[in-house]
């Protein structure tokens, strides 16, 4: 399986569900998704892009970490909690999209390793507060974090 549709009536994926997969390339989430448990989608090598789903609201601890082909998240608009190290070590990630605007939290390393020249993008309303939320989280200062 190389592309995941995740449609409705699917609540939760549980923690580690998807770990160390190493045919899945690209994940879309329906809006009845509403919780991605810890690591459920960590170390899964090929995996190239992700659409997180309006009724996500918090993303686990370490759900996509060290997912060495990953290179572009748009994070649906409902997610208010990003938990520590959800990004971590995703080398070649560097298309990051919020669609939303309920941001709240981002945990300690979220974005630790990505790539370098990442860009991530935020609603223009909410730029300065995304800014303070996002910063110090583990990516380099040449991350830049722009207005969409």
């Amino acid at each position: 399986m190389e592309t995941l549709k995740i449609g409705s009536g699917i609540r939760q994926i549980q923690a580690e569900a998807f770990y160390n997969c190493t045919r899945l390339k690209t994940v879309s989430m329906g809006k009845d998704v509403e919780i991605l448990g810890e690591k459920a989608f960590m170390n899964d090598k090929n995996l190239t892009s992700v659409v997180i789903g309006n009724g996500v609201k918090t993303l686990g601890n370490q759900v996509f970490r060290n997912n060495k082909s990953l290179k572009r998240v748009v994070i649906g608009k409902n997610v208010a909690v990003i938990g520590s190290k959800v990004f971590m070590d995703d080398k070649k990630l560097k298309d990051i999209t919020f669609t939303g605007k309920k941001l709240k939290s981002v945990g300690k390393s979220a974005f630790r390793g990505i790539a370098g020249n990442a860009r991530i993008k935020v609603p223009r309303t909410k730029y300065n507060a995304y800014r303070k939320l996002l910063k110090d989280k583990g990516q380099k200062k040449t991350v830049v974090i722009q207005k969409k």
